[in-house]
């Protein structure tokens, strides 16, 4: 079973759980307002002859949006709702890993469980499961990015 002394991991999951929710619910939003835009400058275009006639309303609009989305805001909610999965179970995989390393070691006193060395080394290794799943969520961010819009819609009508 964890340990959830003084309360601090629930305070810091918390703050995890709150930041989630306002990137999620500032993706929405903004996807939201990229679709009503989408069609807004699909009729602007459309209306001053600015666009190739043959280009289907579907086709422009599926370009749009897949060039001008706050992409950011979903990335960084999806690196934060990974985070806020992943740090309990990185906290339970560390407390098994460190117990058994400290039992094969003959227990000396200065490792014991949810002592100072203890909690130093899980507050630098959260850090670091941190800092992965950031790497990994902005990696997969550049991989995935839309190349212009021109191409973009090329890529749609096909």
């Amino acid at each position: 079973m964890l340990s959830f002394e003084r309360y601090s991991l629930y305070w810091v999951i918390g703050l995890i759980a709150l930041i989630a929710v306002i990137y999620i619910v500032r993706a929405v939003l903004g996807y939201r307002a990229v679709a009503r835009d989408a069609e807004d400058d699909f009729d602007y275009k459309t209306e001053r002859n600015m666009l190739d006639p043959d280009i289907p309303r579907s086709v422009y609009v599926t370009a749009y949006r897949r060039v001008h989305s706050p992409r950011h805001l979903a990335y960084v909610a999806g690196g934060v709702v990974a985070m806020l999965v992943l740090t309990p179970l990185a906290i339970a995989v560390y407390n098994m890993v460190a117990a058994q390393i400290w039992i094969a070691n003959d227990r000396p006193p200065i490792y014991a469980p949810h002592g100072f060395v203890w909690a130093f080394f899980m507050f630098f290794g959260l850090i670091g499961i941190w800092a992965i799943i950031a790497y990994m969520t902005a990696n997969r961010y550049h991989k995935r990015a839309p190349r212009s819009f021109k191409q973009e819609l090329i890529k749609a009508r096909h």
